[in-house]
């Protein structure tokens, strides 16, 4: 597997980045957070142990956003879709991370946004006979989920380039010789 890391994009910045979106896209889409799209990037960019530890913890920061500030009600079933989401979040990051294995980086990026969202409303929708919302999974609801996703991936994915970019650009710039 190709490491997709420079030294200014350690994995300690891009842990930051996961969790800080979670916490921030907690507060406007709650139930909706791009859970799926963050994982995807864990598991592209992250370790597989570093990977599923980001997306633990961007998991763990939308339920404290949720519980604590959007005042989730403490029911069994609320708990249960907490810990599904939690489980399809990680497991959406095996997923990912598996795309690693494809050589064009491009090809890596959009598979893995595809597997890593499969996987995830796959496994959430699975826990519906249990838990119930059935009536949350229409095209239209998963569409807007995905656009969701995607958006905040394309961002995260695109800032991360553009950092990657002027780090690559200033560790060039330290190298050259200075003129007189």
């Amino acid at each position: 597997m190709q490491s997709n890391r420079t030294e200014f994009t350690t994995p300690a910045l891009w842990i930051a980045a996961c969790i800080g979106t979670s916490f921030i896209c907690t507060f406007g889409f709650a139930c909706v957070t791009p859970l799926a799209g963050l994982a995807a990037l864990a598991g592209l960019y992250l370790p597989r142990r570093e990977a599923l530890l980001t997306t633990g913890a961007t998991w763990a920061a939308n339920q404290a956003v949720g519980f604590l500030f959007l005042h989730y009600p403490l029911t069994a079933n609320c708990l249960g879709w907490g810990v599904a989401l939690g489980a399809a979040a990680l497991l959406a990051t095996i997923a990912a991370g598996e795309c690693n294995r494809l050589q064009s980086h491009a090809a890596r990026l959009v598979a893995g946004l595809f597997a890593a969202f499969i996987v995830y409303e796959g496994a959430s929708f699975a826990v519906t006979p249990i838990l119930g919302g059935e009536s949350t999974f229409t095209a239209d609801i998963v569409w807007g989920v995905f656009a969701i996703n995607a958006l905040t991936f394309c961002i995260l994915a695109a800032s991360r380039a553009a950092f990657v970019a002027f780090d690559l650009r200033a560790r060039t710039v330290a190298l050259l010789p200075s003129r007189p």
